[in-house]
């Protein structure tokens, strides 16, 4: 079992997060995000929803990528990943509110 030392205020941990709209999600996957995946660790919550940002090395493999648009996934999921792991985010939060980017395809569902 890890232990954890205790750190101080100068050893802060912070994680990085990506704001995007969930505009930027099809339907099909907002529904493979509200359900239990082999592939995205996922947070529901009453706005969106909370990506992790877990895959350091296949994210930008495309055989990753594959086996989720295989699943059901847009394109758009294996890509916002691999944006989100090149600006070393650990998070993606899909909000409605959030912005809307000009590079990402948009659903309107």
């Amino acid at each position: 079992m890890a232990t954890n030392s205790a750190k101080s205020s100068s050893q802060l941990e912070i994680s990085r997060v990506w704001n995007v709209s969930s505009v930027h999600i099809s339907e099909d996957d907002s529904k493979l995000l509200d359900d239990d995946n082999p592939f995205i660790s996922v947070v529901v919550y009453k706005y969106g929803w909370w990506l992790h940002v877990s895959c350091e090395e296949t994210c930008n493999n495309a055989a990753f990528v594959e086996h989720l648009t295989d699943y059901g996934f847009s394109p758009s999921i294996g890509h916002m990943l691999s944006v989100a792991r090149s600006h070393a985010c650990d998070w993606i939060k899909l909000d409605a509110d959030a912005p809307i980017y000009d590079f990402l395809e948009q659903y309107h569902w």
